[in-house]
């Protein structure tokens, strides 16, 4: 908004915005914000700079914000029109400290892996790599975002939580935790230079999820970095293991289930079992027109148990609720 006035702005330039926000007053490479922006595909620094003069155009002239960029630095969300010189120093609190923790607000709520968050709290409590590994969309970024505010809770350090998901490279894995660390960009500099110091600094508990299409470099960044880190832990998910020395493990099954049931099958005994909860949970998200009784919990039960049903003519397409 500006002026009482909705702005119009391109999904790719919103979501340089948004990094650019997050990091206010700190240099962000292009190859993050190129990530950020065109994840899982190689574009070319014009992209990036025909983006950024569009930003510019948007926030006007400069009254209160600025975007400037320097080269082999990147850009930075400055609030002067003259462009104050930009920190290299990691972003700090009032007080001086670095942020506790850069974890993502969950949005829904955790159902059926209390034991799987506890197993990895324990499991951190004594070494230091752990890989949350699983299938895709069985929950592992989740378990990992719980486990961490548990340990939060329990009086650690800090957390930083680094998203690969929107690399297209390994080779830009160093930049992301770099930028996630709040450490900023130096021409010709290797990322990892200005990364070993401040995890020497500062203990840290090193959050790295989606590493399954960086596997490799994600297992060497790890590596190295334990290495020179005496006092660094890393928590990663992937949809396999990354097999760093020292690496602990920890498999995400399918949520239990109702198995063997046969009809007649309450909907009230149904939701006992976590698999049925979260299906619940995710439908009535989806639509608050939606509702469920006995009849619909054999159907339920099977969905969740992975049994196909061929789809008939004129049938609805999940054949529950009408939906």
């Amino acid at each position: 908004m500006k002026d009482d006035k909705r702005v119009r702005i391109g999904s790719r330039a919103l979501s340089l915005l948004k990094v650019l926000t997050a990091h206010a007053g700190h240099f962000v490479s292009h190859d993050i914000l190129i990530a950020a922006a065109w994840p899982n595909t190689r574009v070319e620094d014009t992209n990036l700079r025909v983006q950024m003069t569009a930003l510019r155009r948007v926030l006007g002239d400069g009254d209160l914000l600025n975007i400037t960029n320097a080269p082999g630095r990147g850009y930075a969300l400055t609030v002067t029109p003259n462009g104050p010189e930009v920190s290299d120093r990691p972003m700090a609190l009032p007080d001086g400290k670095l942020p506790t923790h850069t974890l993502p607000t969950p949005l829904t709520s955790l159902v059926g892996r209390e034991d799987s968050v506890a197993n990895v709290v324990k499991h951190l409590a004594t070494r230091r790599f752990v890989a949350i590994v699983g299938s895709g969309g069985i929950g592992k970024t989740r378990v990992a975002i719980e486990a961490c505010m548990q340990m939060i809770e329990g009086g650690y350090g800090r957390i930083c939580f680094v998203d690969l998901a929107p690399l297209s490279s390994g080779e830009f894995i160093s930049g992301a935790v770099a930028t996630a660390l709040l450490v900023n960009d130096e021409a010709n500099t290797d990322p990892i230079e200005r990364i070993v110091p401040v995890l020497r600094r500062n203990r840290t508990l090193l959050v790295l999820d989606n590493c399954e299409h960086v596997l490799d470099a994600a297992a060497e960044l790890s590596e190295g970095l334990l290495r020179a880190a005496p006092d660094l832990q890393i928590l990663a998910t992937s949809r396999e293991p990354l097999l760093v020395e020292g690496e602990v493990t920890i498999r995400l099954a399918g949520l239990g289930g109702p198995e063997g049931f046969g009809a007649p099958i309450t909907l009230q005994k149904a939701l006992l079992f976590p698999a049925i909860q979260l299906f619940a949970e995710r439908a009535f998200a989806g639509s608050d027109k939606l509702s469920f009784d006995d009849s619909d919990a054999l159907l339920i039960a099977d969905i969740c148990r992975g049994k196909a049903y061929p789809l008939e003519p004129g049938r609805p397409r999940c054949g529950i609720g009408g939906c």
